[in-house]
């Protein structure tokens, strides 16, 4: 390195003396700071690592909190097998009792004839269709359309427990020993909104005409 003109002799020794004596400690220094930023480093990638996995955890574990409330309050929802059971016997025999009382007069012949269809059908003691039938009875003054009840038997008996349906509604007709037309209009009327065709329409009046 060339001296200028007006820096002194021992000022350039003094500089590159000094610069010999600081060069192990920048050494140093410069070791020590790429440790600490390697250190450093591997934190951060540890923590980029753990934080990750904790948040899934928390996730995860909010996730399961909610799916289990949401099955609660379905289940709360979900009306119970028995109550959907009683609901759809309720509805048949609505059904029933709209054809008894379809031709405007319920004689006793036709109510006893309903009360042996539903023990029939269920295995009930005299009580149990006793108090199924005064509930009918209600739903059905309580509410003049049969909609409602058709939909939930569509929804809940199969094809072949609709053909018996239609048997059990030509049984409680019959049971006056003459079938009247608005009786009979009735039950075509549901048949077809049962969707029960024209042949099993007729074989099911011929079965209840064989019970008489």
């Amino acid at each position: 390195m060339a001296k200028p003109a007006w820096l002194p002799e021992s000022s350039v020794l003094m500089e590159e003396g000094a610069r010999d004596e600081l060069a192990p400690a920048f050494t140093v220094s410069n070791s020590i700071a790429v440790r600490l930023v390697g250190a450093a480093s591997s934190n951060i990638v540890s923590c980029s690592q753990i934080r990750p996995n904790q948040d899934d955890q928390r996730n995860h574990e909010m996730s399961e909190m909610l799916k289990t409330l949401r099955q609660l309050f379905e289940s709360l929802d979900e009306p119970s097998h028995q109550d959907a059971l009683h609901r759809q016997h309720i509805a048949i025999v609505v059904l029933l009792l709209e054809v008894a009382r379809s031709d405007y007069k319920l004689q006793q012949r036709e109510l006893d004839r309903l009360l042996q269809v539903i023990r029939e059908r269920w295995c009930l003691s005299d009580d149990e269709a006793a108090k199924l039938l005064a509930t009918a009875t209600r739903e059905a003054d309580q509410h003049a359309s049969l909609h409602d009840h058709l939909k939930l038997v569509n929804a809940r008996l199969d094809y072949s427990q609709r053909c018996s349906l239609v048997s059990s509604l030509w049984e409680v007709a019959w049971a006056d020993d003459e079938i009247h037309h608005y009786e009979e209009h009735l039950i075509r009327r549901l048949a077809d909104l049962m969707y029960i065709s024209h042949a099993d329409f007729i074989r099911a009046k011929h079965q209840a005409a064989k019970k008489r």
